[in-house]
């Protein structure tokens, strides 16, 4: 059996202006409906796939935030994840970082002796995504990351990534549980059938994160720089932008439990 975790957030929706405020210096969310995240549709619809398709996989949905996040986990209860999961933070985090440990630490609590084969996150947000989450949540978690995924593929031996990159095509096998990123492609979660979204709202969704502290000790910021770039090469021996994540990945891939392969 595949354990996929998928990770959400709800966004104003991108096909609605955000008027500015000047009382609120800033954008007005009032008024404005909220969706999942474009690009988390796309990981949640991609899992859902290899559900039909006949896999033994189990799909759960993690999201911070409170009340407002209901309908988003409902729909992606209602569409076919097996559970859900909500960890209530009414206040916003202060950076980017310090989301990354929080959302590790409640992927340990939900995982506890059982890990996830996959973390799925969305490579950004519509909103004020500054697409560093899932790298940094790899980190914390001591696992391999593929960046900028399009679509993946579950096998008898581990999970097939693709990706494409200036007209590449890049395929990353894994044998290793992994966070991944997805990027934005042209499918679309899909919509919830009555029944299913009736038997939705009857689901009491479970709290989680109560023991996971907000305030981990946190890697510096200068851990996080890119990596400059590569000339194009048929072996990608690095999955990670930074270099404290280059190194664990390159343990992975030394015992050939990760690998990637470019293809024109």
């Amino acid at each position: 059996m595949m354990k996929i975790l998928v990770c959400i957030k709800q966004v104003p929706a991108e096909e609605k202006a955000v008027p500015y405020s000047e009382a609120l210096n800033g954008p007005d969310f009032s008024g404005i409906d909220n969706k999942i995240n474009v690009y988390d549709r796309v990981a949640l619809e991609t899992a859902l796939r290899e559900k039909d398709a006949g896999k033994d996989v189990v799909i759960h949905v993690l999201t911070v935030g409170g009340p407002e996040t209901t309908e988003s986990l409902r729909r992606a209860y209602a569409c076919g994840a097996d559970e859900v999961y909500r960890a209530s933070v009414q206040e916003p985090f202060a950076d980017g970082t310090s989301l990354a440990a929080y959302i590790s630490g409640l992927v340990r609590e939900l995982e506890k002796d059982n890990p996830y084969d996959m973390v799925l996150i969305g490579s950004s947000t519509t909103d004020e995504g500054s697409g560093t989450t899932a790298g940094q949540a790899a980190i914390f978690l001591d696992r391999p990351y593929v960046s900028q995924v399009n679509t993946f593929e579950v096998e008898d031996d581990g999970v097939l990534y693709t990706s494409v990159r200036s007209g590449k095509r890049i395929v990353t096998s894994s044998q290793e549980p992994c966070v991944a990123s997805f990027a934005k492609v042209s499918i679309e979660l899909r919509y919830a059938s009555i029944p299913a979204l009736s038997r939705a709202v009857d689901h009491e969704i479970p709290e989680i994160g109560g023991g996971v502290s907000r305030e981990p000790e946190l890697l510096s910021r200068k851990e996080f720089v890119p990596r400059p770039p590569r000339k194009p090469a048929f072996m990608i021996r690095e999955l990670h932008h930074d270099d404290i994540a280059v190194e664990k990945a390159m343990t992975a891939m030394e015992n050939d439990k990760v690998f990637s392969e470019v293809f024109s």
